[in-house]
């Protein structure tokens, strides 16, 4: 391939002790921790918030038997590339990946704190533990900061600290509290300051602050109806509120990106967002200056791993918003055949649209200067 690989989504797996070691002492006794549990494996425990299997986070792919065999097993068993930053650069290598931009693990549960001040303490020190994490090849890792909007005034304050200590984005919760819709003007402050500080605002799978009760992990139809339908509909909700609520509008050089979602579906759904508002937009008190779909083109990004419908209905919406990823090291990544499954996935892809996907985009959308 002659243009460098990028994935928009790879994982670190937090150390087990990551903020029992670095929160403020008055913070301790509540510090997020992982527990070994006979017959479980390694259980990541955060106050008020469910429990949480860290196998997952460094499965690199398995599935099926292979899945529930490594679902007890622990630290041991990653590969150390989870929290190493050098072992991560040689299994990029392997792979054949230029540049990561790289999101949490362990960190995804503690959107669901119900506690703003220990959320925006562990934030802080995740925050500052990534920006030390990518220091080592500023070139190649892009780390996303994590943003708490429990308080808005102080979710201001770490978007332009996190912008300060290097990081290229805010991730916020992929679904804000249901009283709170993100088109609510509280957020204002902190769609300004990531947009004067040209914070990309990325919203990841399995972050909303009002969680519906995850199904225990197995193959229930209850868990599988769960898993295909409920993230996505998810950031459905999501997005039609930044976009009918005005804040695209308000905002329009703020970018947003929707992590690990997929991407086949979009082209419909925008589609339908258009034909909605032709519909029934002339009837809102606030009038949108564009269609959805324009905003969306604009400022939206999706990221996916080894979806082969999205790449293939281009035409309808997606070239230049599409970003594919690896997801290394958890269950889902396609190393270390990414080169491979690139092929396969976009084997009847026009090579300049591919070469958008698996690059270009990204790589315009965070800076990178690579290509």
């Amino acid at each position: 391939m002659n243009v460098p690989i990028i994935s928009s989504d790879g994982h670190i797996v937090e150390p087990p002790k990551l903020w029992e070691e670095r929160l403020d002492r008055r913070f301790r006794d509540r510090a997020p921790r992982v527990v070994n549990k006979p017959g479980a494996g390694p259980i990541f425990e955060a106050p008020g918030v469910p429990p949480l299997q860290v196998a997952a986070f460094y499965a690199l792919g398995a599935e099926g038997k292979e899945l529930k065999e490594m679902m007890n097993k622990g630290y041991e068993a990653a590969r150390p590339g989870a929290w190493d930053p050098e072992a991560r650069i040689k299994d990029m290598d392997t792979d054949g990946v230029s540049a990561e931009v790289l999101y949490p693990s362990l960190g995804f549960s503690l959107f669901g704190l119900d506690d703003a001040e220990l959320q925006l303490a562990c934030f802080r020190i995740y925050n500052d533990w990534m920006a030390e994490f990518a220091s080592h090849s500023p070139k190649r890792l892009f780390p996303v900061a994590l943003i708490s909007l429990e308080d808005v005034s102080e979710g201001v304050k770490e978007v332009e600290r996190a912008a300060k200590l290097g990081l290229k984005g805010a991730m916020i919760w992929s679904g804000p509290p249901s009283d709170r819709p993100y088109h609510s003007r509280i957020y204002d402050p902190f769609f300004a300051a990531a947009q004067e500080h040209g914070m990309v605002i990325t919203m990841h799978e399995i972050t909303a602050k009002d969680k519906k009760r995850a199904p225990k992990i197995d193959g229930s139809p209850e868990f599988l109806s769960f898993a295909s339908l409920h993230f996505v509909h998810e950031i459905q909700e999501t997005l039609c509120s930044l976009v009918f609520g005005g804040v695209l509008d308000r905002y329009p050089n703020l970018k947003f990106v929707s992590v690990e979602l997929g991407a086949g579906w979009v082209p419909y759904f925008v589609w339908q967002l258009d034909r909605r508002f032709k519909k029934f937009g002339p009837m809102a008190e606030n009038k949108l200056a564009h269609l959805p779909s324009e905003y969306l083109h604009n400022q939206v990004f999706f990221t996916f791993e080894i979806d082969p419908i999205g790449p293939r209905v281009t035409r309808f919406f997606g070239e230049d918003n599409y970003m594919w990823a690896s997801d290394y090291p958890h269950s889902a990544t396609t190393w270390p055949k990414s080169r491979e499954v690139i092929a396969d996935i976009f084997s009847d892809v026009p090579e300049p649209i591919k070469n958008k996907i698996i690059s270009y985009n990204c790589d315009r959308l965070f800076n990178m200067n690579l290509s």
